[in-house]
């Protein structure tokens, strides 16, 4: 049995349904805080690719990949520092219906290496379902943010979550240490018209303090079963290309700056272009965008994007029209109205996000 249960862990046999479960990822930037360009640590805010961070307030924590002190095995792990102390925090992923259907109605496990400072005492995790519209894990207020709790409660007591989300286990103290170790609960996905899973590992903790006080999470497994399997390690690509069917981003903080990426044409006081995707995304993504530049005979800033979401899935390709800054001379002679090249590219502080994220 011991063999088998070695061979399972090697192969691959074991499927993981979490995605960046090593949170190796980052297509925004290796540390999201309150100054990152695109996106900052606010609540209800996606972080590391497919992490959405969850907090009792904006600022309460920033969210890192780091590589110095990591669970065995792994070279990233996600490290949560307080900035704001005295809140609530943690971390959710939701899951695609595609790849979860399989698991609802069943009995599922959850394991993940943790550890933290001694102030962070109280560490849970929680199977999640939402009831909802499928793909669209979203409460009402402020609408289409991914953020599924309803109040934080004081502590000690579980926060309680939005409508059509649903604790299926009963999250409690796992009494985390100050060094890693393997941590698991296991739950039935049995609520009535599940659509979609999640998971979601917090500290249930309001003594905190800023500057000192530190959660680190490696290493997250969700399984079909009742036990926890060792750790599927998989290929990094394989990782990289499953988040881009979800999140696809250009930035400073990532190294793609300053690198004219995509091409277009140019009238009188707009721009059309076609933007091919890396991967194809889950559906017609949303794109948003600062400090992007489009670059012909002259130069100038992108100050809008008119995009008609696609809503079919698999889309690999964006066309989409923009707006811009005057540039001189672009269209002369005025037979070139329409027929001058140009380059679109992310300038230094800026970034180019498309997301087709759950929630988002």
């Amino acid at each position: 049995l011991s063999r088998l249960k070695t061979y399972i862990g090697t192969t691959g046999s074991v499927r993981n349904y979490i995605n960046n479960p090593e949170f190796s990822v980052h297509q925004r930037g290796s540390t999201i805080d309150a100054a990152t360009v695109g996106e900052q640590n606010n609540d209800g805010s996606y972080t590391l690719d497919q992490w959405v961070l969850l907090s009792d307030g904006d600022d309460i924590v920033d969210v890192k990949s780091q590589t110095d002190d990591v669970p065995t095995g792994s070279s990233t792990a996600m490290e949560l520092d307080v900035e704001t102390a005295n809140k609530k925090f943690g971390v959710v992923q939701f899951i695609e219906n595609v790849n979860c259907e399989s698991i609802i109605g069943q009995e599922v496990t959850l394991s993940f290496q943790a550890k933290a400072t001694s102030d962070l005492d109280d560490v849970r995790c929680a199977i999640i379902a939402w009831s909802g519209t499928k793909d669209a894990p979203t409460n009402d207020s402020p609408a289409s943010q991914p953020d599924m709790i309803s109040a934080w409660e004081a502590e000690g007591t579980n926060p309680t979550l939005n409508t059509n989300f649903t604790y299926e286990n009963t999250p409690a103290d796992l009494n985390v240490t100050t060094s890693f170790a393997k941590y698991s609960v296991t739950a039935t996905i049995d609520t009535s018209s599940t659509t979609n899973v999640a998971v979601f590992i917090f500290s249930n903790v309001t003594g905190t303090t800023a500057g000192t006080d530190e959660l680190h999470i490696g290493q997250v497994q969700l399984e079909k079963g009742d036990t926890a399997s060792d750790f599927n390690f998989e290929n990094y690509t394989d990782y990289l290309q499953r988040c881009q069917r979800y999140f696809q981003g250009y930035s400073e903080a990532t190294g793609n700056t300053v690198v004219p990426y995509h091409t277009g044409h140019a009238f009188l006081t707009s721009t059309r272009s076609r933007f091919m995707l890396t991967t194809p995304m889950r559906t017609g993504p949303t794109i948003t965008f600062g400090t992007y530049n489009v670059l012909g005979k002259t130069g100038g800033a992108v100050t809008s994007i008119t995009y008609n979401a696609e809503t079919q899935p698999n889309v690999n390709a964006l066309g989409f029209n923009t707006g811009h800054s005057n540039l001189a001379n672009f269209n002369v002679p005025t037979d070139l109205n329409g027929g001058a090249s140009v380059l679109f590219f992310v300038n230094t502080g800026g970034f180019f996000f498309v997301s087709a994220e759950l929630g988002a």
